[in-house]
């Protein structure tokens, strides 16, 4: 017994020998900053050329996406090196975004996913510039199929969100290079007109067709109100409505920066983004850990939409601490 509780107590110094270690060389290093819910882990990398000599004149831009969208995050540079700081004990978000390009229109992206966040902060972050491989017109037009200037537009490119302004015919171009693929557009205006779609959804678009036509419909004011399952109303909830055409397609056309809202003390918003159509689908996303969506959560008053809501259970959650202790301990 004795050299078992040994043999555990040698591995669990080592253990702690090394943890020690890592986070010593780790403030030596400057990797960490913060304690705590304020800990940071420092990503950093660099910007090449296409024959692997250091890049000089380029810009770069860095996003981080969570359940709100994304959010532009501070990039400190030295030449072409480059490096952000990103929080650790944060659980809600999914990725980040790097950009790099040059006045020439050479590109290069990297996409950094919350689960591999670790590994690709030690081994650093490379971007290759390049000139695209492909160019991309996509077309927005009114309901009459005239031209909008000055929409907004996003290409979902796996995982990647490239954005676009058109220009006075309507017209917004997006350079590809070869690992990448579009798969929706979201188009809207600052006067409330919004259109978009999805290429996994009918009706059946090419994915691969040089140019593209997102046709825009206006929006109406709803009102909607969250109610929880006696019928209370809810206040202070964040969430956003995910709007798609109505069945058989269900194609849903995105969000912008507007999308997210919040109820008031009544548990009521008037969304101001609500295409103007007969019928939709949707589903409600919530970012409040205190409630989930109900059963039959969508539902209407007269003219009210109403979401339902239910408390969830991580209220619940207890925090449970211990020790580790040898049987010759008292």
């Amino acid at each position: 017994m004795l050299a078992v509780t040994s043999r555990v107590s040698l591995v669990l110094f080592w253990a702690v020998l090394q943890f020690a270690a890592i986070e010593a060389l780790s403030q030596e290093l400057n990797f960490l900053r913060g304690s705590g819910k304020d800990l940071e882990f420092r990503l950093h990398g660099k910007v090449i050329l296409s024959d692997g000599n250091p890049a000089a004149d380029f810009e770069l831009q860095c996003e981080l996406t969570d359940a709100s969208g994304q959010k532009s995050m501070a990039v400190s540079r030295e030449g072409n090196q480059f490096h952000l700081w990103v929080p650790t004990n944060r659980q809600d978000w999914f990725s980040i975004l790097l950009q790099a390009t040059t006045p020439d229109g050479q590109i290069a992206f990297a996409t950094v996913a919350m689960s591999e966040f670790r590994q690709r902060a030690i081994e650093g972050i490379e971007l290759k510039l390049a000139k695209p491989s492909k160019f991309v017109t996509v077309r927005v037009v009114d309901s009459e199929q005239n031209p909008v200037p000055n929409a907004h537009v996003i290409a979902q490119t796996m995982g990647q969100p490239l954005r676009q302004t058109t220009n006075e015919s309507g017209c917004a171009v997006f350079g590809l290079l070869p690992n990448q693929k579009v798969g929706s557009f979201t188009c809207w205006t600052d006067d409330y007109r919004i259109g978009g779609y999805q290429f996994a959804r009918k009706p059946t678009r090419n994915p691969d067709a040089d140019e593209h036509v997102v046709e825009l419909s206006n929006c109406r004011n709803q009102k909607i109100r969250v109610v929880d399952e006696a019928g209370k109303p809810v206040p202070d909830l964040d969430f956003q409505l995910q709007i798609a055409t109505p069945e058989p397609n269900f194609n849903y056309i995105g969000q912008n920066e507007n999308s997210r809202i919040k109820t008031d003390e009544k548990g009521e918003v008037v969304y101001r983004w609500f295409p103007d159509w007969n019928n939709h689908h949707m589903y409600a996303e919530l970012f409040d850990r205190n409630w989930v969506i109900a059963e039959e959560s969508l539902g209407k008053e007269g003219e009210t939409l109403i979401v339902k809501v239910k408390r969830s259970r991580f209220s619940e959650r207890k925090r449970i601490e211990g020790q580790v202790v040898s049987s010759e301990t008292e």
